[in-house]
């Protein structure tokens, strides 16, 4: 009964291991940027359009179900397809097709046939000059200075021209005044010794 149990453990364990999604890359042109590793969700996917910016197709990315006993479904090996590219560094992920295969045969009657499912894409780059613009990270906000606790007096300076002097000084005009009207000696009638009759 124990040998039983350890071969059905390490047949579960068998397919367990051969389940998931395998990917793979090839190279086709060269990069016009360099490429990092991204987050997958960041790598656009395209299947019936095209990026309207000008790119340039870099390599294949594949994505297939392991084996027949792989339970990954259409969404999960396009999702792998996507981890591969971004692993990649790709901007983009066009999908041209699937990347089936059939797999088994029969002998005698026995046996069987399945296919595995998958999918092929291409792995583009934009352009330098039609490149996102990478987001600006939030600068933190700064509080402002608190006030000191004992703000020091500020005592406003003296203006000396606007307070007029206590004891101003006196003004004597010069003794040649022009605004002063000038002496009229010829407003006097002069003496006409004439008119005076003469002594008899």
């Amino acid at each position: 009964m124990r040998q039983v149990s350890t071969a059905l453990i390490l047949a579960t364990g068998a397919l367990c291991a051969c389940g998931g999604t395998t990917t793979h890359f090839t190279q086709t042109n060269l990069s016009p940027v360099p490429m990092h590793a991204r987050d997958p969700a960041s790598v656009q996917v395209f299947m019936a359009s095209r990026p309207q910016r000008p790119f340039v197709e870099v390599g294949i990315v594949e994505a297939q179900q392991s084996s027949r006993y792989s339970r990954d479904d259409m969404r999960r090996v396009v999702w792998a397809l996507r981890e591969e590219a971004a692993r990649r560094g790709c901007d983009g992920l066009i999908i041209v097709g699937n990347n089936n295969a059939v797999v088994g045969g029969t002998y005698k009657g026995y046996g069987g046939t399945s296919t595995l499912k998958g999918y092929r894409g291409a792995c583009i780059m934009y352009k330098p000059a039609w490149r996102p613009a990478p987001a600006l990270r939030a600068q933190p906000a700064v509080a402002p200075a608190a006030p000191p606790a004992n703000p020091p007096e500020v005592t406003p300076p003296a203006d000396d021209t606007a307070a007029p002097p206590a004891n101003p000084p006196e003004v004597t005009p010069p003794a040649d005044d022009p605004a002063a009207p000038p002496a009229d000696d010829t407003a006097a009638p002069p003496t006409d010794d004439t008119a005076a009759p003469p002594a008899d």
